[in-house]
């Protein structure tokens, strides 16, 4: 409910229900990136930045390019994931 500033008087507000709202006749399902290709993007990122930051503690660069290289390593097997049908449905561009 809304006041008006004139009279100050209640006046009501229609609220729209669920039946009233358009919605597209095929909507992808909402996984919200929860999907094989995310998770085993998160977990390399992890694994990676965990080893990456062993190698700065303990001066190693060969440390530091292993954690480099296993990032890269997991942003490719996700896009691959991701082709193969295990990650994010691509909705259709409008």
């Amino acid at each position: 409910m809304t006041t008006s500033a004139r009279s100050g008087a209640a006046q009501s507000v229609a609220v729209t229900g669920p039946a009233e709202q358009i919605r597209p006749p095929a909507s992808p399902p909402q996984n919200h990136g929860r999907t094989v290709a995310a998770w085993v993007f998160f977990l390399a990122g992890v694994i990676a930045s965990t080893v990456a930051g062993i190698g700065f503690v303990l001066p190693s660069m060969p440390l530091i390019a292993v954690g480099a290289g296993l990032f890269v390593l997991g942003g490719i097997v996700s896009l691959s994931l991701r082709a193969a049908g295990l990650g994010q449905v691509r909705r259709p561009r409008r």
